[in-house]
């Protein structure tokens, strides 16, 4: 120990390697007593994006597939399909989360479609968006189960028109205001957008999925 009671800065450095090999961070603080702080060095892992519940299965299914609905989650992962997907989505695209879970609906035992979940980034706060699909991967319905938009806003994504003009769209499809979805007031613009991105992703998503379970098949 030096006169002032500090250990010499040859000593720290090994002391440091054992606290850091024991899964800490080492903290010097550079005050004149020099004191050492060890901290718990938990390891960050980076999370996906947790499942949107899925709210009003029941009201959802009667009206997307008119009858006595059944339906079963299934998961598709989506890591292995990330450069196709990704490709399709075009620059700047990034996967939402790892895993795509899917509400397979049948009636009386035989398939009759999917329901997707999705969160879009509106101005305000996520848009919930529940987008049903059939066997074909055709859009048969679009509902938003949640949004905090402003007035103007929310009419107008949660408008007849703006919905009914999802319907039987694919992956495929373009998905772009003014081309195959009406035009949309400009301060409504942002949300949209979001909303139709949102559509578009997952349908390619789901397409991904399924191509890939058929060729596993």
């Amino acid at each position: 120990m030096t006169k002032a009671g500090r250990l010499p800065w040859k000593l720290l450095l090994p002391v440091a390697a054992l606290v850091a090999a024991a899964g800490f961070v080492l903290v010097t603080r550079l005050h004149p007593q020099e004191q050492l702080q060890l901290v718990d060095a938990k390891p960050v892992v980076e999370s996906a994006s947790p499942m949107v519940p899925w709210r009003e299965p029941a009201h959802d299914m009667q009206a997307f597939f008119p009858g006595k609905s059944e339906y079963a989650t299934d998961v598709v992962i989506l890591s292995r399909l990330r450069v196709p997907i990704l490709k399709r989505l075009g620059n700047g695209a990034r996967l939402d989360a790892n895993a795509l879970y899917l509400y397979r609906i049948t009636q009386t035992g035989k398939p009759v479609g999917t329901v997707l979940i999705r969160r879009a980034p509106g101005e305000h706060g996520v848009i919930e968006v529940v987008v049903a699909v059939n066997i074909e991967g055709r859009i048969v319905g679009v509902h938003v189960q949640r949004q905090r938009e402003p007035g103007p806003v929310a009419d107008t994504i949660t408008s007849s028109e703006w919905l009914t003009a999802f319907m039987s769209k694919t992956a495929s499809s373009e998905f772009k205001i003014g081309r195959d979805l009406p035009t949309v007031k400009p301060e409504a613009i942002p949300s949209a957008t979001a909303m139709a991105g949102a559509v578009r992703a997952l349908l390619i998503e789901f397409e991904a999925g399924e191509n890939a379970r058929l060729h596993k098949a």
